[in-house]
């Protein structure tokens, strides 16, 4: 069964983002600053109010690009993290629901066992959203997530809380 609920305009093209280090950087840390002296674009407290669970960055240029690929793509969010931090990261991204069509989580993703490091990684199946593979795009910084559908992968390089980069402004070029 399909991840994804059928298409209303199969013309459309699936824009698919990952969401750690490609559209926003987030850390545990007890300080809005992760001691790095750069103010948090957005953190997430506990429970009592108090302790700051994660904080981070948003990628520069993520809403303005999340708004105009919205009017081209349906968009698709798919991260390898579960299913609560997907939701609040949905929120922050996207307070008023208009941009991310739908928000894929860990449930959603292949799990193996690398033989060499033993690292768990979490691959991304296009195939398994039901869509038109020729019309659907990755958009990752670890090329691994895409191992089975290497050819619908457009890179992109990490990002880790700078301010001065420009990743999505050179995306939404490529895309356009």
């Amino acid at each position: 069964r399909p991840h994804l609920p059928p298409k209303k305009n199969d013309n459309e093209p699936t824009l698919v983002l990952d969401l750690d280090e490609t559209l926003i950087h987030t850390y545990r840390s007890k300080t809005a600053d992760n001691g790095s002296g750069i103010e948090a674009d957005y953190m997430v407290f506990a429970e009592n109010g108090y302790s700051c669970l994660l904080a981070g960055k948003l990628r520069p240029g993520v809403f303005e690009f999340l708004s105009w690929a919205a009017k081209s793509f349906e968009i698709v969010v798919w991260t390898a993290g579960r299913e609560d931090y997907a939701s609040m990261a949905r929120h922050c991204l996207d307070p008023e629901g208009v941009l991310i069509r739908h928000m894929l989580s860990r449930n959603s993703c292949i799990r193996m066992k690398s033989a060499k490091t033993k690292e768990i990684m979490y691959i991304k199946d296009l195939c398994a959203l039901g869509r038109d593979l020729s019309k659907t795009f990755l958009v990752d910084n670890t090329p691994h997530a895409a191992s089975l559908n290497l050819s619908n992968l457009i890179p992109i390089e990490a990002y880790f809380g700078g301010g001065s980069d420009n990743e999505l402004m050179e995306l939404r070029k490529f895309l356009e």
